[in-house]
């Protein structure tokens, strides 16, 4: 829809358990979600860049 923007996202990372990813991000401080087998981000504007940068370093670890 023309206008409205979110920058929520979820994501299925091919050939990893998904629910062991979400386990890690959680520990490691990253907020997400383990929602239809995926994991949910939904980060705002007040989320700090070491967060993102983090999650993302773990996500491609994964």
């Amino acid at each position: 829809m023309e206008g409205r923007y979110a920058g929520i996202v979820t994501f299925h990372c091919a050939g990893v358990d998904q629910a062991s990813l979400y386990h890690r991000l959680m520990q490691a401080g990253v907020m997400c979600a383990y929602r239809g087998g995926g994991i949910r981000f939904s980060p705002h504007f007040y989320t700090p860049y070491a967060v993102l940068e983090r999650a993302m370093s773990i996500v491609l670890e994964a």
